[in-house]
């Protein structure tokens, strides 16, 4: 027993600053996770950090006590000292296994322990959860350090293996015909059920997780017993040259052969079957319609050659992606579909649109191309306003025939969304939050209006010189510039291609939009709405919890008022995620004041999260004016 316990002595001697260090490692970086978590604007679930600490945090670690715990002594004259003590090979083994194992599992339960008490805000955690969580994450832990720990005792192999292991399980996420959520790893990872899962305990995935990684200490065994670990042995010489080479030579044929086996993975862009597609070689574009409508899609297509050739031109565009809009006349004028990761995919029932809309379409093409090429960095809250407010003002202002007749209807939405801004907010920090509030169109003419007072204050080529620099060029030509590209502050760069502070340029801005509310081209938008305010309560009836909205004026009372009040209504999940509610259920009524306009009962249970907006719909503005928007919880 004595040698035993000087062996596990030595070990913490020898290691024990490393396991100081990496346990302060892991705190800080769990906290800092768990603080800009709750700073986001819209967060996640803290038990989501967890599952992100055992994909990347927990192998790293385990690594590093893989390769001090054993590989190093293989290598070095401390393996002298262990055979030497009265110990067998197998009690070794056995010490080191369960040391790197119970190390990482205190590391893994203070994670899920931190997280869990960052989780009840938002969640109930009670103890089967508490469980269920620390149980998936002790199982997935034994099988990262089994592992490990098996790689360890393969010396000079163990790089090459850990490359095989990696492309392996490359190869079994990315195969379209393997579905690998079925195998027990996988399948605890999941990231719609590791942090969500209730209802069972996964037993059976539990029981293949931890079979696998009892097949991988059985393999250490192996080593470690044949021939009285002259095996180990052997593998722990250092590399030779003619090794190195032959692993070169591997790794290379690997990456070949895993590349030609990937390209067959690769999804072709879309392309329509259809005969009836108009096309444009460059940019490369096309439009699908039907057969009594080509001449509007000749007209669609030409509109969208023309901004798009533009951008990419002014901009410095190498390529563009492929553009492809497809007619829908099932959706209303104003609503417009669109998805892409490597092209741009939009439908919309463009026959039936005014100027307006067609050109809120240029808009969301221009917009999914900026999404395409930065592979959605543009989309990051921080650069946002400039996506969307740069998309319709190129709409505008690069259409030759269009002569802005749609900017007197986005400056006065814009003049009125901006009235009921915060005297702090922010639109560069706060993006989300103020679309949620005023709506996306609002805050999509937030955007236009800073874009056209950052043309009139500094100048065009300013304006694209910003947006080069935000939404075009890449994010760092190395590793070191990307992460300093990530830490330089953002207000900074806008300060250093502009030449205007943000503070001082967001203030100038939002005094320059409130004179423009005198311009007789605006007010004649904003003099006819009446002024709303909209009220939201919840009451309880039968012992079912009921949405009342209401409506009163500040200004003269009438009982008739032209247009209609609509309030909108969305079950949330516990989590504050970005949520539309475009499609959300809705309930439309006759603006009345001082009286229950909306009653919405039966929807939702107590306990419940729920977005609800209450909008005022007018034949002036293409879309609805947002009164008020808030998240209840139902209690």
């Amino acid at each position: 027993m004595k040698p035993a316990i000087s062996l596990l002595l030595k070990d913490l001697r020898e290691h024990g600053l490393t396991f100081g260090l990496l346990f302060c490692g892991l705190l800080f970086a769990i906290s800092l996770s768990l603080l800009s978590n709750a700073a986001a604007t819209f967060s996640v679930s803290p038990l989501e950090i967890v599952r992100s600490s055992v994909i990347w945090i927990i192998p790293l670690i385990a690594f590093i006590i893989g390769n001090g715990l054993i590989t190093r002594e293989y290598l070095g004259r401390t393996r002298l000292f262990v055979e030497a003590l009265p110990v067998g090979r197998h009690t070794s083994f056995a010490l080191k296994f369960i040391l790197g194992w119970f190390y990482l599992s205190v590391l893994a339960m203070i994670c899920v322990t931190l997280s869990s008490v960052a989780a009840q805000s938002t969640d109930i955690i009670d103890v089967r959860y508490f469980l269920l969580i620390s149980l998936k994450t002790l199982t997935l832990v034994l099988l990262i350090w089994s592992v490990v720990f098996c790689l360890s005792f393969c010396g000079k192999l163990r790089i090459a293996l850990y490359i095989i292991l990696i492309g392996s399980l490359l190869f079994m996420a990315n195969n379209p015909s393997f579905d690998h959520v079925r195998l027990g790893p996988f399948a605890l990872l999941d990231q719609q059920l590791f942090a969500f899962e209730r209802s069972e305990f996964p037993w059976q995935d539990l029981a293949e997780t931890a079979a696998l990684a009892f097949a991988f200490v059985l393999i250490a065994w192996l080593l470690v017993s044949l021939n009285e670990g002259s095996v180990a042995e052997m593998l722990a010489k250092p590399l030779s040259r003619r090794d190195y080479a032959g692993l070169g030579i591997f790794v290379a044929g690997g990456l070949l052969v895993f590349g030609i086996v990937a390209e067959k993975w690769t999804q072709e862009p879309d392309v329509f079957a259809s005969g009836d597609v108009v096309t444009s070689k460059e940019p490369p574009i096309s439009v699908l319609y039907l057969k009594s409508y080509r001449g509007t899609s000749e007209q669609l297509l030409e509109e969208l050659s023309q901004v798009l050739a533009s951008l990419q031109v002014e901009l410095g565009l190498p390529t563009l992606p492929r553009v492809q809009v497809s007619l829908d006349p099932s959706l209303s004028p104003s609503e417009i579909d669109y998805r892409g990761k490597s092209s741009v995919l939009v439908s919309a029932n463009f026959v039936e649109m005014n100027t307006f809309n067609w050109s809120t379409i240029r808009a969301v093409v221009i917009h999914q191309v900026l999404q395409v090429i930065t592979n959605n960095r543009a989309h990051h809250e921080p650069t946002h306003w400039l996506l969307d407010g740069l998309s319709r003002w190129w709409s505008e202002h690069r259409l030759l025939q269009s002569g802005l007749s749609n900017q007197a209807e986005l400056l006065a939405r814009a003049v009125y969304s901006e009235s009921k801004l915060a005297e702090h907010a922010d639109i560069m920090m706060q993006w989300q939050r103020i679309a949620e509030q005023e709506s996306y169109p609002s805050a999509e003419a937030l955007a236009y209006s800073m874009v056209e007072f950052l043309v009139l204050e500094e100048g065009e080529e300013t304006m694209l010189k910003l947006a080069r620099d935000w939404l075009t060029s890449p994010a760092g030509g190395s590793s070191l510039e990307t992460v300093k590209r990530l830490l330089y502050p953002v207000d900074r760069r806008f300060a250093e291609v502009t030449g205007r502070e943000w503070e001082h340029f967001h203030q100038e801005w939002r005094m320059w939009l409130r004179s423009q509310r005198s311009m007789p081209q605006i007010a004649a938008f904003l003099d006819p709405l009446p002024a709303l305010q909209a009220s939201l309560e919840v009451v309880e009836a039968n012992s079912s919890p009921r949405i009342v909205g209401r409506y009163s004026t500040t200004g003269d009372r009438s009982d008739a008022i032209e247009g209609e009040c609509v309030l909108r209504h969305r079950l949330l999940s516990p989590f504050d995620i970005e949520t539309d509610v475009q499609y959300a259920d809705k309930d439309t009524g006759n603006c009345q004041f001082d009286t229950t306009v909306h009653d919405i009962i039966g929807n939702y249970g107590f306990g419940d999260r729920v977005l609800v907006v209450q909008e005022y719909v007018t034949e002036m503005f293409h879309e609805p004016i947002r009164l008020n928007a808030q998240r209840l919880t139902i209690e």
